[in-house]
């Protein structure tokens, strides 16, 4: 009802219909931890089908995705310890969270290198596993990069004709 300066009143009522929206609530719906320092393509998703999508990230670099249009973001984490991705967005009716959705995310350290000696010798018949080495969870290897680690009942070659390296598995 409508009053004008010299007080009269508009009988009838104007109706109007009011929606409230409630607030988004944005959420992870893939969120890899714990990782390992330095390891890539980590994937962080959140709902699809959203606008305005923020990202924010300590202690690791979004290396795709992670834009404005983008709901997921691919990370290599560079810090280990506890860190965190967040991200917020506009849903389809125009509403943003007043905060954006923050994920921990438990980095862990490389372990230490093993140590042993770079020259062991044996007599006669030798396997893998009579190889030595300081560490734990520690694999041997035929190849200073890639392949499977070798089978514990491996024969050692005679005349140093194999070398293997040895890692550390963490």
């Amino acid at each position: 009802i409508k009053t004008n300066t010299n007080g009269c009143s508009d009988s009838a009522a104007t109706g109007i219909n009011v929606v409230v929206n409630l607030l988004p609530a944005p959420s992870f719906t893939t969120a890899p931890t714990p990782v390992c320092l330095n390891s890539t393509g980590n994937v962080y998703t959140t709902q699809n089908g959203m606008t305005n999508y923020s990202w924010s990230i300590l202690g690791g670099t979004i290396t795709s995705g992670g834009t404005t249009t983008d709901n997921s973001a691919t990370v290599t984490w560079t810090s280990a310890g506890s860190q965190s991705i967040s991200v917020n967005y506009t849903d389809g009716n125009g509403c943003t969270a007043t905060s954006a959705t923050s994920q921990s995310v438990t980095v862990t350290g490389l372990p230490s290198a093993p140590t042993g000696s770079s020259l062991q010798s044996f007599c006669d018949s030798a396997t893998v596993v009579d190889l030595t080495a300081a560490g734990t969870a520690i694999q041997w290897y035929a190849a200073s990069s890639g392949g499977s680690p070798l089978a514990l009942s491996t024969s050692l070659v005679n005349g140093n004709k194999k070398i293997l390296m040895l890692l550390h598995k963490n």
